[in-house]
């Protein structure tokens, strides 16, 4: 089934020829306050650490640039959240192929770095990569799956897509600038979309790109094992050791 999501007030999610969806979804809802609680400050903090120090060692002399920086990024902010969460009860850190996840509860918490576009507003599409599609199919997926049965708001809450993604960015200059999260899903109608979504800090508004007609194969930096740096001394040649010997 195909869902045509229309958003009719401030606090309800109508989907066209079923039924409302819940009011009020947000993180909370769907980790729990308490954990909820829990979870975003340790987050944001990281996420603030992970910009502050990548800022702060910023250099273009030395060849540093978007993707260097948001490379490192990327990665110190794993390692961070890795260390963070370690006794955190009912959460644990999964790898699946190659890609970073924190399980907390029935949730998947997913982590992109998106773009700061024009207009005050951060940028993030999610036709870029097989990992993106797959969980948005799922978040779509579970949200068929309660549409299918006539169950009241608490089950549907219950049900609710458990895919979350916090879409982070902010540059070399300003470190982190905005984090948001929400459940992205798709529908044959609307293409991609938030199903919800809220702010966690700055001020910069969320938007969904347009998704291209061309979908890239090649995974983006924040979709696998990043490398890790081996620093060897090259064997010189019998040139360059004639030369040192004449000097």
């Amino acid at each position: 089934m195909n869902f045509i999501f229309k958003r009719t007030n401030a606090s309800t999610l109508h989907v066209i020829r079923r039924r409302v969806y819940p009011r009020r979804m947000n993180l909370d809802t769907v980790l729990g306050s308490t954990r909820a609680e829990t979870l975003v400050p340790m987050i944001t903090s990281c996420l603030r650490e992970a910009y502050a120090e990548n800022a702060a060692r910023f250099s273009e002399e030395l060849g540093d640039n978007n993707m260097t920086f948001a490379t490192c990024v990327i990665h110190n902010l794993r390692h961070l959240l890795e260390e963070a969460l370690a006794d955190e009860e009912g959460i644990r850190i999964e790898r699946p192929d190659g890609t970073f996840q924190v399980i907390a509860g029935r949730a998947i918490l997913h982590f992109y770095k998106g773009r700061l576009g024009t207009a005050e507003a951060i940028e993030i599409r999610f036709d870029q990569s097989r990992t993106k599609r797959a969980l948005v199919r799922r978040n779509a997926d579970q949200l068929q799956m309660h549409f299918d049965i006539d169950v009241d708001e608490l089950a549907v809450i219950q049900s609710a897509p458990t895919n979350l993604v916090f879409v982070h960015a902010g540059d070399h200059v300003e470190g982190l600038r905005a984090v948001w999260v929400g459940a992205p899903v798709m529908s044959g109608v609307n293409g991609f979309q938030w199903l919800w979504h809220e702010q966690l800090y700055g001020q910069h508004d969320l938007s969904m790109s347009e998704q291209s007609s061309q979908v890239p194969e090649m995974p983006w930096v924040d979709e696998v094992e990043l490398p890790e740096l081996i620093i060897g001394l090259r064997e010189r040649s019998q040139a360059e050791e004639d030369a040192a010997e004449a000097s």
